[in-house]
């Protein structure tokens, strides 16, 4: 059961503070798939963060909808839901928002039945001096996830409390911005931003290879999708928006396990 719930955890913190996060089921394989996992995993964590710049981040998950125990009961168990309660140790400026918005991810296993798929994410904008906040004055930002799942015990609802570790947000000075930082894939908010003809974003490359881009409207439609090739360092990746509609679109960037996403707004 503990490995259900670490699997879970390592998506949720994040999302958008004005708009939610869009679930993306095609990361996983699409529909009736069991590839459960999150995308990106405590590993590869949480973007960096840049003082003044605008910030947008999600987790994309696929939560597993039974787990085996062996103790205190042995046996499978339904997992019918996963609440999050609270999330400590996002920094002033930051807000998170799930989607669904109460919270609450609903398995197949549930009544009504739910997808097991959803999303988190994390947006604010950094304010100077947080660059050298955090426990240990560094910029970093652990935080602590807290949460209930409920298991079904011989088709008893049983909740269970527990809280998790392992996400953290750093800011780095606004000087950071175009600087690599060695073995950590970093993509800057688009400029300019609402975009009218054509907009702009940084990419910082550990390594040499692809980013796949893909791009959403607020119903989580596809509207553009392509593979940009980079090198190491800093590329500068243009999106043309004079043929979209005026409206808020979510930009994704995905290199290997790192998955960041940007939101920009398209004004004619």
């Amino acid at each position: 059961m503990k490995k259900i719930y670490t699997l879970f955890i390592t998506s949720i913190i994040g999302s958008a503070a004005f708009a939610q996060c869009v679930v993306n089921p095609a990361l996983f394989g699409g529909p009736n798939n069991t590839n459960y996992a999150i995308i990106p995993n405590t590993t590869t964590n949480l973007p960096l963060a840049y003082v003044g710049t605008g910030y947008s981040a999600d987790l994309q998950f696929h939560i597993q909808p039974d787990t085996t125990v062996t103790s205190p009961i042995p046996g499978t168990f339904d997992i019918t839901q996963i609440k999050i309660d609270s999330i400590s140790g996002i920094p002033s400026n930051f807000i998170y928002l799930a989607n669904p918005a109460s919270g609450i991810f609903t398995t197949p296993t549930a009544t009504p039945p739910g997808t097991g798929y959803g999303c988190v994410g994390l947006t604010g904008t950094a304010a100077p001096g947080q660059e050298l906040g955090g426990p240990s004055g560094n910029g970093i930002y652990p935080m602590t996830v807290y949460f209930t799942a409920t298991v079904l015990v011989f088709s008893i609802p049983a909740p269970q409390a527990s809280s998790y570790t392992g996400y953290q947000l750093q800011i780095l000075p606004a000087s950071g911005l175009n600087s690599l930082n060695a073995g950590i894939f970093s993509v800057s908010a688009s400029l300019p931003n609402p975009a009218n003809e054509q907009a702009e974003f940084i990419l910082n490359s550990p390594v040499g290879g692809t980013v796949q881009f893909s791009m959403y409207n607020m119903l989580g439609s596809i509207v553009k999708q392509e593979t940009v090739s980079t090198t190491v360092g800093t590329n500068n990746y243009f999106l043309k928006t004079a043929y979209l509609s005026s409206g808020v679109y979510m930009c994704s960037f995905r290199m290997n396990d790192a998955l960041i996403t940007r939101r920009i707004t398209v004004s004619h």
